[in-house]
């Protein structure tokens, strides 16, 4: 039996992932992470600040009502983005103890915050630094290096989303959409916010379903992760507007924010993942 040249190409490429897989972290789960550490950053730094200014419960309802679905989905599709990767990051000891000393750190904060009068601004933006740096210093760390070659196999793969997959990229994008639109509308906003949040709950229940979040995350490449990061920046934008203002945004604004949001998300579902 002949070999050919593609024969011992794709040998070399079975070589090189099954190297990549046991070796560490690989690069598009790498920028995966950052990105997660990016936004668990923002997320903190914003609740510091609304603890500083000492918001109305109408208002703190509104901000974690913006904040809080944005955080829950990413938990939910990330659960099955990284069953894209068969990669790991080694943890030091050191990086489990400064993450405990810097979540008793941000319990001090809040404590201060509620308790003290406050804080200077600059503090909020400290603290959402250190925990950046704490979170995605490692993962910035192995991209900046540059001295492992890319993937053979790019896992993001440039084909269309499942059906399944689109229709629950595009419920996320409505879900979201209508939770930004309502923002100014306290009940209607927690009731919304509320079962989007069930219906989520729900899915990582049974995370291998076809209409699961979690199984619509396996497929998810650049394209739909990129409407993703619009829509959770466009929220948390509207979120920090609304500390700055002290009470919920005018509905106009809102209602447009809560169109681009789900737009961003309504283009994704329809767009082919990005290599």
């Amino acid at each position: 039996m002949e070999t050919g040249p593609d024969d011992g190409r794709a040998a070399l490429e079975t070589v090189a992932r099954v190297s990549e897989r046991t070796a560490g972290l690989s690069r598009p789960h790498a920028w995966l992470l950052l990105w997660g550490a990016v936004l668990i950053s923002v997320y903190l730094a914003i609740a510091l600040a609304l603890v500083s200014n000492g918001g109305s419960p109408q208002t703190s309802t509104v901000i974690f009502g913006l904040m809080l679905p944005t955080m829950i989905t990413f938990s939910a599709v990330v659960a099955g983005t990284r069953d894209r990767f068969a990669s790991r990051l080694r943890l030091p000891a050191t990086y489990w103890v400064a993450l405990a000393v810097t979540i008793v750190g941000y319990f001090v904060l809040a404590t201060v915050g509620i308790f003290g009068g406050g804080y200077p601004w600059w503090v909020v933006l400290l603290a959402g630094a250190a925990t950046f740096v704490l979170l995605g210093g490692p993962t910035a760390a192995y991209l900046l290096r540059g001295d492992r070659p890319p993937a053979v196999e790019d896992p993001w793969h440039s084909h269309r989303l499942s059906s399944h997959a689109r229709a629950v990229t595009i419920g996320i994008g409505v879900y979201l959409g209508l939770t930004t639109a309502l923002s100014s509308f306290t009940l209607p906003a927690v009731f919304v916010s509320f079962l989007g949040m069930l219906a989520l709950a729900v899915s990582s229940l049974a995370p291998g379903a076809k209409w699961s979040v979690a199984r619509t995350g396996l497929e998810w490449g650049r394209t739909q992760w990129a409407g993703y990061a619009v829509s959770t920046g466009i929220m948390f934008t509207l979120a920090l507007a609304t500390i700055v203002a002290g009470h919920p945004i005018a509905p106009p604004i809102a209602i447009l924010c809560g169109v681009l949001v789900c737009g961003a998300l309504l283009a994704a579902a329809i767009t082919p993942r990005g290599r």
